[in-house]
């Protein structure tokens, strides 16, 4: 076969290739928390027609990829902003039915313009990674607060804060205060504090062991009543009765 005919082959082949796009990184540039799209920066550059390479425009209108279920009101969603990366996956067909619906005649097979980004995409090493993978964990993080579920156990660095109720079957333990000005707070097991604050009424069905109890209110136990029961009188040297 004629070599310049394998070349001009191989030539047209190159050419037609260099216009299909799969999957390359990019630099997320804004991000429109109304819609889901986003400006994204392609990373690399790519060769004209003549031979000059170029920077890869930015990509706007890009669909961001989070685990969401829409039906099922659940997902998982972190902040993206300038400067964050990501993988851009290039679609084989035009996103713009899919995206505003309607019927599209454009035939833009692995064009750019057809874009999708999957944040999360870094080039160093990230310490929380370090973090999770070792001990074989899931660490949710925003700043310094951070929520580490490992085998066992499930550690959270920061403050908690729960708008509804607390239930546990096992024991409560808590090495500050506990307060609670509003609601109530169920335990199955025990529950240890060093303080305990409580605004409200507080009922127990068992035992209270405590190195000071303080009332501003009346305590009662057995259904008796600290500050209006009654003992019986009895003769001199003997023990009155029973609180009633």
């Amino acid at each position: 076969m004629n070599s310049e005919f394998v070349q001009a082959v191989k030539d047209t082949v190159r050419d037609l290739l260099s216009d299909v796009h799969t999957a390359m990184p990019g630099t997320i540039k804004t991000l429109d928390a109304s819609t889901g799209l986003a400006t994204v920066l392609p990373t690399g550059k790519f060769k004209t027609g003549t031979g000059v390479e170029l920077e890869y425009p930015a990509i706007s209108g890009v669909p961001v990829v989070f685990p969401y279920s829409r039906t099922a009101a659940a997902g998982v969603v972190f902040p993206v902003k300038e400067g964050d990366g990501c993988l851009l996956v290039i679609a084989e067909q035009a996103l713009d039915a899919w995206l505003y619906g309607g019927e599209t005649t454009v035939d833009l097979k692995h064009d750019l313009t057809n874009a999708i980004a999957i944040p999360g995409l870094f080039t160093t090493a990230n310490a929380i990674l370090k973090e999770a993978v070792e001990p074989g964990a899931v660490v949710i993080y925003s700043g310094p607060t951070k929520i580490t579920v490992s085998r066992g156990s499930t550690t959270i660095k920061g403050d908690l804060i729960v708008q509804g109720n607390i239930q546990s079957s096992g024991d409560i333990k808590a090495g500050g205060s506990l307060s609670t000005p509003s609601g109530s707070v169920d335990a199955g097991g025990t529950m240890t504090v060093n303080a305990l604050e409580v605004s409200g009424g507080a009922t127990v069905g068992g035992t209270v062991e405590a190195a000071s109890l303080s009332a501003t209110g009346d305590v009662k136990a057995g259904g008796i009543s600290l500050k209006t029961h009654k003992h019986t009188s009895a003769p001199s040297g003997e023990d009155t009765s029973a609180p009633k």
